[in-house]
């Protein structure tokens, strides 16, 4: 725990000795890290080091697989509503806040039945005709 002064008295002050951050990559460009902290002060082993890299990496994977999810949703409540994108996506975020869902579970009811189980307040249902 060098590089990070103010991290790493908090860290230490919780009992941390070591930290790492395996990259979560996405092509060449690192999206986010997983971190790792250890509380016995040797560094963590080489085999433990890779493994921690082949988690970041399928963490990468699942947030690319929520995301497109999450798109192909807000794209399909957009057309069966008449609204924007950007109008489904706020609509589909307020409905999981309101509800204290994650926000990848309700694009998964909206790809499942076409729309979301609970009607959010704002914008109205579109009507049988207006879907087609």
């Amino acid at each position: 725990m060098r590089r990070h002064g103010c991290l790493t008295g908090s860290l230490r002050a919780a009992g941390y000795a070591r930290a790492v951050a395996p990259p979560m990559w996405l092509r060449q460009e690192t999206i986010g890290s997983l971190p790792l902290l250890r509380s016995a002060g040797r560094p963590l082993d080489a085999d433990i080091l890779a493994l921690a890299q082949t988690l970041a990496d399928a963490a990468t994977i699942g947030l690319l697989h929520s995301r497109t999810i999450i798109e192909q949703a807000k794209g399909l409540l957009a057309a069966r509503r008449n609204v924007s994108l950007n109008q489904a996506f706020e609509t589909m975020r307020s409905h999981a806040r309101r509800h204290r869902l994650l926000l990848s579970n309700v694009a998964r009811d909206i790809i499942d039945t076409g729309d979301m189980l609970h009607q959010p307040s704002g914008l109205p249902r579109a009507k049988a005709t207006d879907a087609e």
